[in-house]
């Protein structure tokens, strides 16, 4: 349907402009905000609206909208694993792989070198890149380092991914499902969905911003004062809105 970016420096009000449109709005309404804000966010809706499910609002995160949409049409089958259960799996797999890594076999069992794989697995699954994607890289890398650490990621990860077929979940892969899955929800079509407090957004959260965009109207709030500012401090947020005017395009969605 169509995307709207609202801009601002920071402080020039453009989370009351979320509120004060959405005062005057009817219909499905999503206030889609980080989750380190919705707290904050919920409780200036209290105070601003009362009861905010009495205007047909809500106050929800990427994480909440996944769960919400997942109890109504279901999700990925399986239990979800916890950070320890992963931190076991991968230990089995670093053991069983000792003999297939290059950079890695001497790191193995030093303290918090597990964690620092799980932490490199969410942010791969974060940004969509599977672990097909990490061995077409690592042939294609030129400096032996990098060529190395891709090759030895890319089998932790793989490996990883085939453990976990068909029996456990990892919330990582939560977004990745609702960007699949949030057509489905009749809630959202025709709403209207504010998208305020981020400064960028994973790909993940881009492939759910692209869906929402075909069934619903979409206002993002990013800290800029004009596009073609060359400031260094909103450089970031600049290129979070093209890459959204871009997807929009993309999706022959209305501009604003």
């Amino acid at each position: 349907m169509s995307l709207k970016i609202v801009f601002g420096r920071a402080g020039t009000g453009k989370t009351s402009w979320c509120f004060d449109t959405i005062k005057h709005s009817i219909g499905s309404i999503l206030l889609l905000v980080p989750e380190s804000m919705s707290h904050e966010t919920e409780l200036r809706a209290g105070h601003e609206f009362g009861f905010i499910s009495s205007i047909g609002a809500d106050v929800i995160t990427f994480e909440r909208l996944a769960y919400r949409v997942f109890n109504e049409f279901g999700g990925a089958k399986g239990r979800y694993i916890t950070p320890a259960t992963k931190n076991i799996i991968l230990s089995k797999i670093l053991k069983s792989r000792k003999q297939d890594l290059i950079l890695f076999s001497g790191l193995i069992g030093k303290p918090g070198f597990i964690n620092v794989i799980s932490d490199l697995i969410s942010e791969m699954k974060k940004n969509l890149v599977t672990p097909e994607m990490l061995v077409d890289f690592g042939k294609e890398a030129v400096e032996p380092e990098l060529k190395k650490k891709l090759n030895d990621i890319g089998i932790l990860y793989g490996d990883y991914e085939s453990y976990l077929e068909n029996i456990y979940l990892d919330s990582n892969d939560n977004i990745t499902v609702l960007s699949k899955k949030i057509n489905e929800y009749k809630y959202m079509e025709n709403a209207k969905i504010f998208i305020d407090g981020f400064s960028g957004f994973t790909l993940q959260e881009y492939e759910v911003i692209k869906e929402l965009m075909k069934i619903a109207e979409v206002s993002v709030t990013l800290a800029f004062d004009e596009i073609n500012s060359t400031s260094e401090i909103f450089k970031s947020t600049i290129a979070t809105s093209k890459k959204l005017i871009d997807i929009a395009l993309k999706c022959s969605t209305q501009i604003f």
